[in-house]
């Protein structure tokens, strides 16, 4: 109880210290790095007395090279709160836009990240573009200890239907058991044309150590 109490005070202060304070995250971020309020982007926790805080964004590359879309760079930034500065800063994969929603002079990327941390203080993220599959991290080392790192191999998680499901706003939640869930709008049953989908809700889960599965009936407990 103690620790909870701490971390959350904690966590209070360096809100406070946060907006008293302006810091540049980037210089280049994309027009939706911070959109949608129910995608956590911001993680802050305690280490050797110090408190670092984790913002996750887009970062716009201005490559256009891939199938004509616009490419993004996910990006775990760590702040150090007692130096007032962006200590680590690291990509954890990248994602891409359509075409249709970047034209040259504006873009509208909607796969923005979303980063939740678990208990042993291991940080968790999903990232995917508008339609496309969705991409999972777990950080290589636990926060607790050791600054931010994920140069670990990157998991798509499989389709759920049929080759042609399409994800867009992933979200992510952790249990106390150490499942990992995930959510978010399934396009499911496309044709391959972006203003033609049938949209529905997608949800699937990853126990501990274990692989995605994605039955979900009424009264299925989710852990």
């Amino acid at each position: 109880m103690l620790k909870f109490i701490l971390f959350f005070t904690l966590f209070f202060v360096t809100i406070l210290k946060l907006q008293s304070q302006k810091i540049n995250v980037s210089t280049n971020g994309s027009g939706r790095g911070t959109a949608y309020g129910y995608q956590n982007k911001i993680v802050t926790v305690l280490r050797d007395g110090e408190s670092y805080t984790y913002i996750t964004h887009l970062e716009n590359t201005n490559d256009t090279s891939a199938v004509g879309a616009r490419v993004f760079n996910v990006i775990v930034s760590e702040f150090k709160t007692s130096t007032n500065k962006l200590t680590n800063k690291v990509s954890a994969g990248y994602t891409w836009e359509p075409a249709i929603y970047c034209p040259p002079d504006f873009c509208e990327p909607h796969g923005t990240p979303n980063i939740v941390l678990d208990k042993d203080g291991f940080l968790h993220i999903v990232f995917g573009s508008h339609w496309s599959d969705v991409s999972y991290k777990k950080s290589k080392y636990s926060l607790f200890h050791s600054s931010i790192d994920f140069n670990v191999p990157e998991e798509i998680i499989p389709k759920l239907k049929s080759n042609k499901d399409k994800w867009t706003y992933p979200i992510i939640k952790l249990d106390d058991e150490g499942s990992v869930h995930v959510a978010g709008s399934l396009d499911s049953d496309s044709d391959g044309n972006l203003t033609n989908k049938a949209r529905e809700v997608a949800y699937v889960i990853k126990k501990k150590n274990s692989n995605w599965r994605y039955e979900l009936k009424l009264g299925m407990m989710l852990r």
